[in-house]
Parts: structure tokens; sequence; C-alpha cells
């Protein structure tokens, strides 16, 4: 008897195991919870730009207010006149105005004689014409007997340049590297270039007063802005305090009938510039006269 009970058993438990492993249609029940939706994620095309040839890009040297088309790794134009190249610098590369897809910092070479200037500017990614168009105004710039970008980073929002940077009141001997480190860092608004930290101000390289140029007259009421338009982003804070001084130089980017950049500093007590340090922000002000 014994024997026939557990032969019993175990026929049930055999029949069972055999059930659930079988595809027997189950008992009705809850319908589980759908997984989680999973999102498209970033734009495939993202970082486009970086297919973009910088090398035969239409680029224009703003200071000159000329444009250059590059033809590869061969130097266009003449040495007398000038003559252009990609720098040699790398690309950077980084969101910067905020609209998901990949910006870029690059830098133009430009020799003309003994000089040699190596400008920053940043381009950004037209993701309807597929294309980097060029931020006309200059980032920063490496000449000789001047400042010397020693390098570029993305950041959060924003390209951080670092510069090594001439005593406004003494440049020193050219051989010598430029003793005072400076940081920016930039952003893109608007098409503008804006200065993400600190005061804020205009984004672009600065004009700096020269040597026997460091006189600061200060300025009564003036507004600033981050570009020439007063619905841009005011340059505001207590302790701000704007001169008038800075060379514009020939470019039609840096100068307007209504707007001209200012200098501006912390402390209403300087007379000079250089008591500033080695490098004076600068905003946009409307002509009064």
């Amino acid at each position: 008897m014994r024997s026939q009970v557990r032969a019993s058993l175990i026929a049930v438990v055999v029949a069972t195991i055999t059930a659930c492993g079988s595809g027997a249609p189950q008992a009705d029940g809850p319908t589980p919870p759908a997984g989680p939706t999973l999102s498209q994620g970033p734009d495939p095309n993202a970082k486009a730009i970086r297919e973009f040839d910088f090398s035969t890009a239409k680029w224009f040297d703003t200071p000159r207010d000329e444009s250059v088309t590059l033809d590869g790794s061969k130097p266009v134009g003449t040495i007398d006149r000038g003559q252009y190249s990609l720098g040699d610098k790398p690309i950077v590369y980084g969101d910067v105005d905020a609209d998901g897809f990949e910006d870029a910092m690059a830098n133009l070479t430009r020799i003309e004689g003994n000089g040699l200037s190596q400008i920053w500017y940043v381009w950004l990614w037209d993701a309807d014409k597929e294309t980097a168009v060029q931020v006309l105004d200059p980032i920063a710039e490496t000449a000789r007997c001047a400042t010397v970008v020693t390098k570029v980073t993305p950041v959060e929002g924003a390209f951080r340049v670092s510069e090594k940077r001439l005593d406004l009141a003494d440049i020193g001997a050219c051989s010598e590297t430029p003793p005072h480190d400076v940081t920016r860092t930039v952003s893109i608004v608007d098409g503008r270039p804006v200065q993400a930290e600190g005061y804020g101000g205009y984004g672009g390289n600065c004009p700096q007063p020269g040597v026997g140029d460091a006189d600061a007259y200060l300025l009564e009421d003036t507004r600033l802005f981050t570009g020439p338009d007063d619905s841009t982003t005011e340059v505001t804070g207590e302790d701000i305090y704007s001169y008038y001084g800075l060379p514009l130089g020939a470019s039609s980017r840096l100068n307007s009938d209504d707007w001209v950049l200012v200098g501006f500093g912390p402390n209403e007590d300087s007379a000079t510039f250089d008591e500033y340090g080695p490098y004076i922000p600068c905003a946009w002000a409307q002509k009064t006269g």
C-alpha cells in the first residue's frame, strides 16, 4: 500500500512539472505592466560638424574685412600681402548655442611679412542647411609680440580660452613668453559671442589699449550690453564702471554708426587701464553724440 501511495504522489508531481513547462494554456491573470518607453536619444546628426572640412572652407578675416577660401594644405595668397591656411591647433567641438548640435572652434593662420597670426573663430552647425557657419567675431588671437593662446577646451555650453597676455603698460621683449594667465569662457547667444562667466559682456577678443593709450575715462550713466542692440543682455553690477578708450581698428564687425565697444572694470578710482590687470573686458554701449 505504501508503495502505491508513493507512486501516486510522484506521478502527480511529474504531471504538474510537465504542465508548467509545456505550452499548455494558463489561467487568466492580470496583464503585466508595460516596460519603460525608450527615448529616441540624441539626434544622429548632433556631431555632423566633425565631418566639415575647414581646410577648404570660405573664411572671413574680420580684422582685415576680407574673405578667403582655403585650398586644403596649400597656402592661399602671398606673404607680402597675406598668406592664409588652416591653423595647426586642434579643432575643438562642443555645443555653445544650446541647439543640440555640436559647434566648433577653429583657427585661421595668416602670415604677412615677419608677422604671424592665428585667429580663433567659432563655427556654428546649421542643421537646416547641413553646413557650418562662421561667427565673424574673433574670439582669440595668437600673434607675434602679443597674446599667446595656450589652450581651448569645451565646457558645458561654452568654449574656455586660456591665454598668456602681456602687461598693458610694458610689452617686454618679443622673445619672452607673456607673463600673465587669462581665462575667458565664451558661449554664443543669437549669433554673437558673450562672456559666460564673471560680469558677462562681449565674448569676442576685446580690443586692448596699447602702451601710452591707457588713460581711462569714466562714462556717466552708460548702459552696457553683450551685443550692439539693447535687446541683448545688459551688463549690470553695483561695482561696475565703464570707460571709453578702446582702439577698435578698421573692422566693420567692431564698428557701428550707433554702438561702440567700451572697456569696463570694478574700480571707479582707477586712473589707468593697466591697473585692471592683463585683460580688460568690454561690452557694447550706444553712442550718445
